[in-house]
């Protein structure tokens, strides 16, 4: 099975991309503490994603301001934030809405600003050109 991973350098928190067809792929955030599962909607149109993420790892040095995206349906939200020092902060939420059971899951993993090239290929892989 073809995936993708964030992992922090903090601690055991993983972003796993897997089961991208063309109009959807699932996420899941795994800890010790915390298991979510969300499928993540692109329909028809190709996955921008992977354009942040090289985006995030063209910068020859760390980046002001917050860099974000979100899925078409908003069930998926990322953002990335970079310090002097070269930590990088992805912001992740995952939202299921439904008018009898509503759910938010948002956290942070940390990364490093020198991971960024290897996780921008990973995810070029993954999604596909």
């Amino acid at each position: 099975m073809k995936e993708f991973c964030i992992k922090s350098v903090d601690s055991d928190l993983r972003l796993v991309f897997n089961n991208f067809n063309g109009v959807y792929f699932t996420v899941h955030l795994v800890s010790i503490y915390l298991t979510v599962v969300r499928k993540v909607w692109v329909f028809s149109e190709p996955c921008d994603f992977p354009d942040l993420i090289e985006s995030l790892a063209s910068y020859e040095k760390p980046w002001k301001g917050v860099r974000r995206w979100e899925s078409l349906e908003r069930e998926f939200m990322f953002s990335a934030t970079c310090n002097i020092r070269g930590n990088v902060t992805f912001e992740i939420e995952l939202v299921h809405y439904d008018i009898a059971e509503y759910w938010l899951v948002k956290t942070q993993l940390n990364s490093e600003f020198g991971q960024l090239p290897n996780l921008a290929k990973a995810a070029r892989s993954f999604f596909g050109d």
